[in-house]
């Protein structure tokens, strides 16, 4: 029998900028701890994908498209598929199978009927049960071929696994990956890893969702201008944070550190942020989606130098002496959303997670600070006087939440928001 993979890109369409897609179930429990799933585009799958009235898959990576890229970021992972959708059936009987399932699965008190305020008999709400999905425990990309290039090793790839399917996303909202075909192994390989996957789903709790943020409504929470530029406004603005932060995350050995009348600068010689005192000075770049620029190969393909170097350069020959530190040693953070791909050791920051320490060698001399280090300070920091008055300052500390997960919550979190209030408003 053909084994195949299903590829199922999530929430895309005009249609759901303001509302919400039959998939919406795939990534959440029923109240009753099940667990279904919709298949785009319309529910359904063709008697092709069955052999002896089996499916062909047992397997369904959910995804969205990557913006302005030809790649897709992986959401979920659905085993164990069970049909409720039929495609021996006819349009009839299909219907009635799907009716009955809906009026009984409840999420948050309400049927599935419910929710979607009892919509066409032509909606095909469900298309299988299944047994478990798994959310991943870090960011995980699939990259498409192109035109230009299809070339698996390309070093300009950022992404956990490459496949030769050309712009059939564009055409379709699910790819079937034949076992016949190398991506169907390459696939394979990245559902069975199982420390890449984790048992997280959990239960609709309508009373526990995020609140919208502003930069959210600005659809600016992945501007890496606006964040530092909020970055160094509340850095002038309370420099007691600063100097507390700095002295809790931004020092190492060095003890005799004044850490008083820090100063910081935007854009200095093209730093994203600079932060500087009486004798200390640190760089600090943002990276939210992109990673280092200015990467130079030679002809193996290794790295040989980096944006990060140009400012090493730079700052060392120039800017202290400018600044008046001549014999300060500065040093160089990269602060990083924790789902992005440059995910370095716990243990030891030299090194890089998933096989791009080649690529990035020449930042092992930069200290990572994690998104999530600097919301869980902010966070207790907001508590108090007289930051918590200030809800500019709240609101800043608010849009830190978003990149301070090990996948990109984003999506997640807006198609959350849309359900719960789509079950609030059931009747």
């Amino acid at each position: 029998m053909t084994k195949e993979i299903v590829l199922l890109r999530m929430y895309s369409g005009e249609y759901l900028n303001e509302n919400i897609g039959h998939e919406i179930i795939n990534l959440f429990k029923t109240d009753n701890g099940k667990h279904f799933i919709y298949l785009n585009e319309y529910g359904s799958f063709s008697m092709e994908h069955l052999s002896e009235g089996k499916l062909c898959f047992d397997n369904i990576i959910l995804g969205v498209s990557v913006p302005n890229s030809n790649a897709m970021e992986v959401l979920g992972l659905a085993k164990g598929l069970k049909m409720i959708y039929n495609p021996y059936l006819n349009s009839t009987e299909n219907t009635k199978v799907q009716y009955d399932v809906a009026d009984t699965i409840l999420y948050s008190g309400k049927s599935l009927l419910q929710i979607h305020n009892k919509p066409s008999l032509k909606d095909c709400f469900i298309t299988f049960e299944a047994e478990k999905v798994l959310r991943p425990n870090r960011r995980i990309i699939i990259k498409y071929a192109d035109k230009k290039n299809t070339k698996r090793n390309n070093p300009n790839y950022d992404c956990d696994v490459f496949i030769s399917l050309k712009d059939t996303r564009q055409r379709s909202l699910k790819n079937y990956v034949k076992d016949s075909s190398v991506d169907y192994t390459s696939l394979l390989s990245l559902i069975d890893n199982k420390t890449l996957w984790e048992d997280n789903i959990t239960k609709i709790n309508i009373e526990k969702v995020t609140k919208i943020n502003l930069l959210e409504i600005c659809r600016k929470q992945y501007d890496e201008l606006v964040y530092s530029n909020m970055f160094a406004y509340f850095s002038e603005k309370y420099p007691e944070f600063v100097k507390k932060f700095a002295k809790e995350h931004l020092c190492t050995v060095d003890n005799d550190i004044v850490f008083d009348d820090l100063h910081v600068l935007r854009e200095k010689e093209h730093t994203d942020i600079l932060l500087y005192g009486k004798n200390y000075l640190a760089v600090i770049e943002n990276k939210i989606k992109a990673n280092l620029s200015d990467l130079q190969y030679d002809k193996n393909n290794k790295v040989i130098s980096s944006q990060m170097d140009k400012y090493k350069t730079v700052i060392k020959s120039k800017t202290l002496e400018e600044l008046g530190l001549k014999n300060v040693s500065p040093k160089f953070f990269l602060l990083l959303p924790d789902y992005h791909s440059l995910r370095f050791h716990t243990e030891e920051k030299t090194k890089l997670v998933k096989g791009m320490e080649q690529k990035y060698q020449l930042v092992q001399d930069c200290e990572v600070i994690w998104y999530s280090t600097v919301y869980e300070f902010l966070k207790e920091e907001i508590k108090k006087q007289p930051y918590n008055n200030d809800t500019s300052f709240v609101e800043f500390v608010g849009a830190l939440e978003i990149h301070s997960h090990k996948y990109d919550n984003g999506t997640y979190t807006e198609m959350l928001r849309r359900f719960t209030q789509k079950i609030k408003q059931a009747q």
